[in-house]
């Protein structure tokens, strides 16, 4: 293939490469003027170059792109994604199944990187994210959190674990904004059973707070434990001194 040019209102692409059964190897060039384009709440811009090599039985895809004003439809990821990103992906294809080599997605307030596998049978997935600064994601969100994630098997029966750490971190509420002033650790471990969220558990420590949860699902009947203690009580209500224990 020495030349391909497709041109539409929104999109160029000029591919170049061999196809062949043994296999092939392609590569193209992109420029998505405005995805919005593809209808419901997709937005922004984004140019790259995408190779695929291999069979239609097992492929390499890689993608390196950047984009501008990248939008979902989810507030606080739009906000996360204003101005210039980058994206960079390389992923072995066989079937179904997708061997995610890398995924890592850089913005102005955000750096996520990607691995595992994707299988409608079971995904076994690990990121890791920086958030530089959360005052991006809207509200009165602030502070900056890094955080590591996994998550195996499917959305109907999965399970999740996350561990962070953040630093300044606010909600925009004053008397919790206190609770969480300078260095603060989570963790969770969650299962997705059924379209329900069990927390198996989750903790949350900061010199100012201790919280650890524990649930229980058993049938429709849902059961959180908490057991937390804030060291001084005056750090929400300053008449009242003192630690209290939950």
């Amino acid at each position: 293939l020495n030349a391909l040019h497709l041109a539409a209102a929104s999109l160029d692409v000029r591919a170049t490469g061999t196809i062949a059964t043994g296999g092939s190897d392609l590569t193209a060039d992109l420029a998505f003027g405005d995805l919005s384009v593809l209808g419901g709440p997709y937005g922004g811009s984004l140019t790259g170059r995408a190779r695929l090599s291999g069979t239609p039985a097992r492929a390499t895809v890689t993608l390196d792109a950047r984009g501008n004003g990248l939008a979902m439809g989810v507030a606080e990821v739009d906000n996360l994604l204003k101005g210039e990103a980058t994206i960079l992906a390389e992923a072995d294809i066989a079937g179904n199944t997708a061997d995610l080599r890398k995924l890592a997605i850089n913005a102005a307030s955000l750096d996520a990187v990607a691995t595992g596998r994707i299988d409608p049978k079971g995904h076994d997935l690990q990121a890791r994210l920086g958030f530089r600064d959360l005052r991006a994601l809207g509200g009165g969100y602030r502070g900056s959190l890094t955080a590591d994630a996994q998550f195996r098997g499917t959305p109907r029966q999965g399970g999740l674990t996350v561990s962070a750490n953040g630093r300044g971190l606010a909600i925009g509420q004053a008397e919790a904004d206190r609770l969480l002033a300078g260095d603060t650790r989570l963790a969770a471990d969650l299962t997705l059973r059924d379209g329900l969220v069990k927390i198996n558990t989750a903790s949350l420590a900061n010199p100012q707070l201790r919280a650890d949860l524990r649930g229980t699902i058993e049938g429709a009947n849902r059961r959180l434990t908490v057991d937390a203690a804030i060291t001084n009580l005056a750090t929400v209500l300053p008449q009242f001194p003192g630690r209290l224990t939950l």
